[in-house]
């Protein structure tokens, strides 16, 4: 799969097509959302994804030993869903499953939503 995309700030519409012959303009269109962590809670797996677009932040529990740190771009198209989703991290290369706890957290809810 390879993908053509027009970004409009940190949300991109992206065209996913085969590269097996399928044209872009037949592809299935998808919602990209990106943010960058700006708060952890390491002993809990806990991360805050700051989205610009959203105003506020995605809060996901990380399910696998992936590394992860502050200022990372991370990616999602699976947008306000909850519960087990794929998230990719642009910095580091990778796809993992996570479990996604809430979105369009306030910072002044960040504390208690990472469980600190």
């Amino acid at each position: 799969m390879a993908g053509i995309g027009i970004g409009i700030g940190n949300v991109y519409w992206v065209w996913l097509y085969q590269v097996t012959g399928m044209e872009p303009d037949q592809g299935e269109r998808v919602m990209q959302t990106q943010g960058v962590v700006r708060a952890m809670n390491p002993s809990r797996g806990m991360v805050a994804i700051r989205v610009e677009e959203q105003g506020g932040y995605t809060i996901i529990e990380m399910l696998s030993s992936h590394e992860i740190e502050l200022g990372d771009q991370i990616s999602w198209t699976d947008g306000y869903t909850m519960g087990s989703c794929q998230y990719r991290n642009l910095t580091k290369g990778w796809v993992a499953e996570v479990y996604v706890q809430n979105h369009d957290v306030s910072v002044h809810s960040l504390k208690q939503q990472l469980l600190a």
